[in-house]
């Protein structure tokens, strides 16, 4: 009777550490040059990415480069410390299997309730451990198609990212309190007078989660409801939600380099269209499933266009230089959740916000390496993890021997959320035109992987 009530209250402690918010997006990508270079690239000359980074960079391009496709390019990240995944769909597995025996034991002979209530506690103080501890997941996947060049550079790129993110939070450590002093009150009825035990039992604002119905065939026992055993109203509160954003975007990239103030300057333009998919999942946690998360009861769809728009320059002696905004156009987008008893749509509170974001970058290139370092201007809005805010600088180096093969190495820095530090590293084989490149990039907390196959002429 008992196990998925206290899974309730164990696994049920879980919720998302976050209210109403305006959630952002922080500046990303999954090509494996650029995640094993730490994340740069807005002044890295790549026929191959630079829509996806800075649209000007088509026009700065090797002048060798005259056709590059790129297909398929993707990559994930995870960070999840805490195990959050595993804490919602294996908890009850685990630790509430050994809760459920001491609470079936307790019942079956009442009188006695130290070692469920020690039990109860281990569970109580194991879940305050996960507290406010976040996951996120994020995942991307695209194509580019681009023919570079100095006058007019052109590239179509269809891309698609995946952005989940949660925490748990404990928030009913005083249903567990009340739990345990019924158990330990409940002792002290069965220790007393037998003409006594009725009265002990029913006497009045005793119990919360006693069966206090002499009538009843449980008389006397514990009982805890949770509402995914009894269709009925729940004892505790928390929930689990997870929020994320899908996006999916189609753009045309075009170039050219022209003169300004005497100086030659590279400018890329990416007009876009952009479908978003908005997800809050929200679920009592007894009952709360990862895998319903995409559920369409949970999500809303929008589409938009946007805008991204950068520079390019090319110095003496091998140095670059490079600026960009992505997502010119600001946009608000609504989670929404479907009502189960009367399908009707409402919004969550949650805002996911498309803010504009901007980078600058310089790079310097010789014969056999490229160093770069990319710094963000605009801070960010953690994703569904309040306060987690992040401002990246990104710092890489690449290798390269005889254009036939590159190593790579690099460094991201949060300035903001050091927790979010990251080491990176990849390579890279370039035979006859044929371009495979593999990343990773990692932390204690983090792990990153990206692949890349594409076709230069």
């Amino acid at each position: 009777m008992m196990k998925k009530n206290l899974i309730s209250v164990a696994v049920g402690s879980a919720a998302l550490l976050m209210t109403s918010a305006s959630l952002a997006v922080s500046f990303n990508s999954f090509d494996p040059k650029s995640m094993a270079m730490g994340g740069a690239g807005v002044a890295v000359a790549n026929p191959a990415t630079a829509p996806l980074f800075n649209p000007a960079l088509l026009s700065v391009a090797n002048k060798s480069d005259d056709f590059a496709l790129e297909l398929p390019i993707f990559g994930v990240r995870v960070f999840d410390p805490d195990d959050f995944t595993d804490a919602v769909d294996d908890f009850d597995d685990t630790v509430m299997d050994t809760l459920d025996a001491e609470i079936s034991n307790y019942n079956g002979a009442p009188g006695a309730s130290g070692p469920t209530v020690a039990a109860i506690n281990s569970v109580n103080n194991e879940i305050l451990t996960l507290s406010d501890k976040p996951f996120q997941f994020e995942g991307g996947a695209g194509i580019v198609l681009a023919i570079p060049g100095e006058k007019f550079g052109i590239a179509f790129t269809a891309s698609g990212s995946a952005n989940f993110s949660g925490v748990l939070q404990y928030e009913d450590g005083d249903t567990v309190t009340d739990l345990t002093d019924d158990m330990l009150a409940l002792d002290a009825c069965y220790a007393g007078p037998v003409l006594d035990f009725e009265n002990c039992i029913t006497a009045p604002g005793a119990f919360n989660f006693v069966d206090t119905d002499p009538l009843s065939p449980t008389f006397g026992d514990v009982n805890f409801t949770a509402q995914s055993d009894t269709g009925g109203d729940s004892d505790i509160q928390s929930k689990v939600r997870v929020v994320g954003i899908v996006l999916a975007e189609a753009g045309l990239t075009i170039s050219r380099e022209m003169s300004l103030f005497g100086t030659e300057v590279a400018v890329g333009v990416t007009p876009k269209m952009v479908s978003v998919t908005v997800f809050d999942y929200e679920a009592n946690a007894d009952s709360a499933d990862t895998d319903n998360i995409d559920g369409d009861d949970y999500s809303a769809d929008y589409s938009d266009f946007n805008l991204d728009v950068g520079i390019a320059m090319d110095h003496k002696n091998g140095w670059r230089s490079g600026f960009v905004i992505k997502n010119i156009i600001g946009q608000d987008y609504d989670a929404m959740n479907t009502d189960p008893d009367t399908g009707v749509e409402a919004a969550t509170g949650m805002v996911v916000s498309l803010k504009p974001q901007a980078r600058v970058g310089v790079s310097h290139t010789n014969s056999w390496s490229t160093v770069a370092l990319d710094v963000d201007l605009t801070e960010n809005e953690g994703l569904g993890l309040a306060g987690n805010k992040s401002q990246y600088v990104a710092l890489g180096i690449e290798l390269d021997a005889f254009d036939f093969a590159q190593l790579r190495f690099g460094y991201r820095a949060d300035t903001v959320n050091s927790d979010r530090d990251v080491v990176s590293a990849g390579i890279g084989i370039s035979p006859l035109g044929i371009h495979i490149d593999i990343a990773g990039a990692f932390n204690e907390d983090e792990v990153g992987a990206s692949f890349q196959l594409g076709f230069r002429f």
